[in-house]
C-alpha cells in the first residue's frame, strides 16, 4: 500500500509539472505537428491521441500511440495518458484476444529500447495490467531485502530493458533466438509468479500459459515462453551451487534443453535479470560462472553422444603433453591423477603443481596467489592432513578475505593442491594484501602453532545491515545423495557473516568428511554455502542417523555467532 500510494504521488507530480511546463513555455512549440497514423501525432515533443476522444472511439490507438513511443524515444501527452487511465474500462478480454492488438503489443516489447520509457509509461497509466491482468498482482509489489531495488512490475520492465541491452552486448547468443518479441516476452513474465506464497517459477509458467493463448500464439512458441519462465533461476543456481568441473553434471543440464535457443533464451534471461535486480547482484565474478556453465552445456549439446570418446582422447592428450614435460621422468605416476584434477587445470599447470610438490616439505604449504578479473585465486600445494580447508578458510577470514569457491584435490601420495577464489571482504586492491604474512600464517595454521579461534575473536569485520526482523530467516542445511553422481552434496543457507565458513568446516572435521568441492555464493540475504563430500572412508554419506546427526551439527554452527 504504501509503495502505491508513492507511486500516485509520484505520478501525479510528474502529470502536474509537465502541464506547468507545457503552459509556461507555450513559445517554445517546436512547428508542424506530425502524424503518424490517423488519430496520432508528435506535436510540441510529445505523442497525442487527437482528438482526445478518438481514444474511446478506437480503443486500439491506446496501444498504437506506445508502440510510436518506442519507436520514437518520444513520450506520451500527460492528457492523452489520462484519457487512456480514464479508458481503462474498454480494455477487455475481446480488446486482449484481436489478433491485430497482440502484434501491437509484441511489437512494443520488441521496440522498447533500452530505456523501456513506453513500458514504464504503460505501467503507470494502468495501461499494462489492463492488458495483461496478470501484472495486476504485481503492482507495487515489494522484496524487501538488500538486494532487490525496484518492486516486480518495474523489475519485470527493467529485465525488458536488460534484455535490449544484451543484443549489442552478446550478438551471438541473441542470434539463437529466432523470436525476440517471444525472448523479450518471458523477460516481462518471468516473474509473474510472485506473491502467491508458492513457486514463483512454477506459478509464472502457469500464468504464461494463459498470456500465450490470448495472444495468439502458436503452441510451440508458448510452450518456450513456459519453458524459459519455469526455468529461468535454472543456469544461475547452477553456476553458484554446483560443480561445474563434473562432466555428470554438464551432461545432465545438457539433458534439459532440446536445442541452442532454449539455452540462449535461459542464458540471456540469468543475465538480464541479474542486471535489473538491484547493482550488487551482477558482477564480475557471476558472469564467468554463468558464461563457462553456458558454454559447457552448448558443447555438450554440439558434441552429443560423442562426448564420451572426445573425453577419453582429451584425457589421453593431457596425460601424454604432461609426460613430454619430463623427458627424464615424471616423478608422479600421472595415470593415477584424478580425471576431474587433469580437465580442470592445464597441463603446463599440472606440470608446475608437480615441480611445486617436489619443492613441498612435510611441514610446508606453498601459495601462489594471483590477481584474476573476478576475484583473486591462490594455489595452494601442500601435504594432505586432517582439518586442512578448516584451517585454510580460519587463515582466509582472519586476513579479511571470503572464500568464493573452492577446489580440493588429493593425489593418491596425498600430496593436496587446492585452487581457491577469495575477494577482499573490505574492498581492498590485490595489492593491498600482505600475501608474505598470509602464508605464513597459514603455515602455522596447519602446522598447530597459530590458535584461529583466539584470532578470529579479536579480529574486526565490517558490519552488514541486518535485514528486518520480519525477513529473517533460521538457517537451513539440505544433505542430498542425488544431486552428484560421486559425492554426498551439502548445502547450508545461513545469514552471510565473516568466519561462517570456518564454523561449518570446522564442524564438518569433526565427523571426519572430507571436502572435495566448496562452492560459496550469496541469495538474498543469505549466504549459500555448498560442500561436495565424501565420509573418511571415500564413501557417500548415506546411513539415516550419520546424516540426522551432521544437519543438525551444522544448523547448530551456521546459526552461532562467534568464530
Amino acid at each position: 500500500d504504501v509503495y502505491a500510494y508513492l507511486r500516485i504521488i509520484a505520478g501525479t507530480t510528474d502529470l502536474f509539472f509537465e502541464h506547468a511546463d507545457e503552459v509556461l513555455r507555450r513559445t517554445g512549440d517546436s512547428g508542424a505537428p506530425v502524424e503518424h497514423e490517423p488519430g496520432i501525432i508528435t506535436s510540441n515533443k510529445r505523442l497525442r491521441i487527437t482528438p482526445l476522444d478518438e481514444a474511446h472511439k478506437r480503443p486500439e490507438l491506446m496501444l498504437r500511440v506506445f508502440l510510436h513511443a518506442a519507436r520514437t524515444k518520444t513520450s506520451v501527452h500527460h492528457q492523452t495518458k489520462k484519457r487512456i487511465s480514464a479508458g481503462l474500462h474498454l480494455i477487455d478480454d475481446d480488446f486482449r484476444r484481436r489478433p491485430a492488438n497482440a502484434k501491437t503489443f509484441l511489437a512494443i516489447l520488441a521496440a522498447a529500447q533500452p530505456g523501456a520509457t513506453a513500458l514504464e509509461e504503460m505501467l503507470d497509466c494502468g495501461l499494462l495490467a489492463a492488458y495483461l491482468p496478470e501484472f495486476a498482482h504485481l503492482a507495487a509489489l515489494a522484496q524487501h531485502d538488500v538486494y532487490h531495488v525496484y518492486t516486480v512490475d518495474h523489475h519485470l520492465i527493467q529485465t525488458v530493458a536488460a534484455l535490449h541491452r544484451l543484443r549489442q552486448d552478446h550478438p551471438a547468443v541473441f542470434s539463437l533466438v529466432t523470436n525476440p518479441p517471444l525472448l523479450f516476452l518471458a523477460g516481462l513474465c518471468h516473474d509473474l509468479g510472485k506473491g502467491y506464497g508458492t513457486d514463483h517459477s512454477v506459478k509464472g509458467a502457469e500464468l504464461a500459459a494463459a498470456v500465450g493463448e490470448r495472444l495468439g500464439l502458436k503452441a510451440a512458441e508458448t510452450a518456450l515462453l513456459q519453458f524459459t519462465i519455469r526455468h529461468h533461476l535454472f543456469l544461475t543456481d547452477t553456476a553458484l551451487r554446483r560443480d561445474l568441473e563434473d562432466p555428470a553434471l554438464i551432461r545432465d543440464c545438457a539433458a534439459r534443453f532440446d536445442s541452442r535457443e532454449q539455452l540462449a533464451m535461459l542464458y540471456l534471461i540469468a543475465i538480464a535479470d541479474a542486471k535489473s535486480t538491484g547493482p550488487t547482484v551482477w558482477n564480475d565474478w557471476k558472469a564467468t560462472l554463468l558464461l563457462d556453465l553456458y558454454l559447457k552445456i552448448a558443447l555438450q549439446l554440439d558434441e552429443g553422444e560423442d562426448g564420451g570418446e572426445q573425453l577419453s582422447s582429451g584425457l589421453a592428450w593431457i596425460r601424454g603433453k604432461i609426460s613430454d614435460m619430463f623427458p627424464n621422468g615424471c616423478p608422479v605416476d600421472i595415470d593415477t591423477l584424478p580425471e576431474d584434477y587433469l580437465l580442470n587445470f592445464s597441463p603446463e599447470e599440472i606440470a608446475g603443481h608437480i615441480h611445486l610438490a617436489g619443492e613441498t616439505g612435510p611441514g610446508d604449504i606453498q601459495v601462489i596467489p594471483k590477481e584474476e578479473d573476478s576475484a583473486w585465486n591462490l594455489l595452494l600445494v601442500t601435504r594432505d592432513r586432517p582439518g586442512l580447508l578448516t584451517r585454510i578458510c580460519g587463515t582466509i577470514t582472519l586476513h579479511g578475505m571470503e572464500l568464493l569457491a573452492a577446489q580440493v584435490h588429493t593425489w593418491p601420495d596425498g600430496t593436496a593442491v587446492d585452487s581457491i577464489d577469495v575477494r577482499s571482504i573490505f574492498g581492498h586492491a590485490y595489492d593491498d594484501q600482505d600475501w608474505e604474512r598470509f602464508a605464513a600464517d597459514l603455515e602455522k595454521a596447519i602446522n598447530n602453532r597459530l590458535g584461529l579461534d583466539y584470532r578470529l575473536a579479536r579480529q574486526s569485520f565490517p558490519r552488514r545491515p541486518a535485514p528486518p526482523r520480519s525477513q529473517q530467516h533460521p538457517p537451513t542445511v539440505e544433505i542430498s545423495n542425488a544431486a552428484s553422481g560421486q559425492f554426498t552434496v551439502i548445502e547450508v543457507y545461513a545469514e552471510n557473516r565473516p568466519g561462517i565458513l570456518y564454523r561449518i568446516a570446522r564442524m564438518l572435521g569433526d565427523f571426519q568428511i572430507n571436502v572435495f568441492r566448496a562452492k560459496i555464493g550469496t541469495h538474498s540475504d543469505q549466504a549459500v554455502d555448498v560442500f561436495y563430500v565424501l565420509d573418511s572412508d571415500g564413501h557417500k554419506i548415506r546411513h539415516p542417523e550419520l546424516i540426522e546427526e551432521v544437519r543438525q551439527s551444522l544448523l547448530f554452527a551456521a546459526a552461532a555467532t562467534g568464530p
